[in-house]
């Protein structure tokens, strides 16, 4: 029979990405929760300050880190909600916009990619979310509305704070060693 190791870097990478993937689900769902239950009634529409965080985690510490932490917040948040339909919609949305820039950037100090990414992915997960919707709801008739005003929710965010907040942090997670360049 053969002696299988698996290294001990290789076990405390998957236990950093986890707690990392955890802190950015409640970072994220908890980015909804204030949108949606706490500052709804001062806008006609939920602003979404924190919706930059998946696609942060995505650029700094890879992107299934990214995704996963977008994807488990939004679900996390459908069902405290009690929606849950809406949240499994969302998270497919939300993963997209997390998993995207990780894949798209590989040095989170160049803010030109990082505003490219954080672009795309927004466009992205506002086209995968209205999609969803009109398919599974029958929105069909609104699904430019609920592209435009999923697009006003978290390209804002992802466009200004994301650069800001990836340049910023990347010299302390590079220090921690916990960038994905670091854990491999």
């Amino acid at each position: 029979m053969e002696d299988i190791r698996v290294p001990a870097t290789s076990r405390l990478n998957f236990w950093r990405g986890l707690l990392l993937t955890l802190l950015g689900a409640v970072i994220s769902g908890g980015g909804w929760w204030l949108t949606s239950d706490v500052l709804e009634g001062y806008a006609d529409f939920p602003l979404t300050p924190l919706a930059f965080v998946p696609a942060l985690f995505g650029v700094l510490f890879g992107p299934w880190v990214g995704g996963l932490a977008g994807a488990l917040g939004s679900f996390a948040h459908g069902i405290y909600s009690e929606d849950i339909e809406s949240g499994s919609i969302l998270a497919l949305g939300v993963f997209i916009l997390g998993f995207l820039p990780g894949l798209m950037v590989k040095e989170a100090r160049k803010w030109k990619a990082v505003v490219g990414a954080g672009i795309v992915a927004s466009s992205a997960c506002a086209l995968s979310v209205a999609t969803t919707l009109s398919i599974v709801q029958e929105y069909w008739n609104d699904f430019g509305e609920i592209t435009v005003h999923m697009l006003i929710l978290i390209l804002p965010s992802n466009a200004l704070l994301l650069p800001l907040f990836a340049r910023w942090l990347a010299g302390l997670a590079r220090q921690r060693e916990l960038s994905r360049q670091d854990r491999h």
